[in-house]
């Protein structure tokens, strides 16, 4: 209120500091939702570490020989040290533009059939940009570890498949092209150690690192903002 004494006193409306109230609540939502990501980045991390250690038990146990189709759950079946019988189909799949150890390559599959006709898609090794295919073996037999399908990937332009060099692989597009009856697992060939799908847990761990100190980052920020500024009305 202004005026003088003895007159009449008027009212004078001052704007309300609005844009420091809106940024606060937005400091607010973000500091929630760094949380939020923190604490899902940190639970992916425990499951991540129980899958690891799921299948290092499933690893230790005895080689299972294999001759037909396994009547266990797939998510029992992964893991597992194995060794196939059967024999080699003709089929040879190179998967393009695959990063292994920060080198660019292309990873190498075939189609091994056991004795009941189920067809299992074999990882035969990795092979960088201007290396020499190594010698595979077409023996009656194959061991190595049982995995998941490799991940479907994004196509951004042109044929998923051309010759022998595929941009994706999924059992669906396999079986249009070879008529086979795949399994939905596959077996990395070799006496090597089982790749996790995702990332390993150990980087779920940085990530919330990440996120939780973004989270005390931000909310410091707001803290200091309204010490200086006073809180809006």
């Amino acid at each position: 209120m202004t005026g003088h004494p003895g007159r009449p006193q008027r009212l004078e409306c001052r704007p309300v500091r609005q844009h420091g109230g809106r940024r606060l609540v937005l400091v607010g939502l973000a500091v929630v939702l760094c949380c939020g990501l923190a604490v899902w980045q940190w639970q992916r991390a425990q499951q991540q570490a129980g899958l690891a250690a799921a299948w290092q038990t499933r690893q230790q146990a005895p080689v299972r020989q294999v001759v037909s189709a396994p009547a266990v759950p797939v998510a029992d079946w992964t893991g597992r040290r194995v060794v196939l019988h059967g024999q080699w189909h003709e089929a040879r799949l190179w998967l393009d533009n695959v990063i292994e150890e920060d080198r660019p390559g292309r990873r190498l599959y075939g189609i091994f059939v056991l004795a009941d006709g189920l067809a299992v898609l074999v990882e035969r090794g990795f092979v960088g940009r201007g290396e020499a295919l190594p010698p595979a073996s077409l023996s009656s037999s194959v061991s190595g570890i049982v995995q998941g399908w490799p991940g479907r990937r994004l196509v951004l332009a042109g044929p998923v498949r051309q010759g022998e060099v595929w941009q994706a692989l999924t059992p669906e597009e396999v079986m249009a092209v070879w008529p086979v009856r795949l399994a939905p697992w596959l077996v990395r060939e070799g006496a090597g150690t089982a790749v996790l799908p995702g990332l390993p847990a150990e980087r779920h761990r940085a990530y919330a690192v990440q996120w939780a100190v973004l989270a005390l980052v931000l909310a410091a920020s707001g803290v200091f903002w309204i010490r200086r500024t006073g809180r809006p009305a």
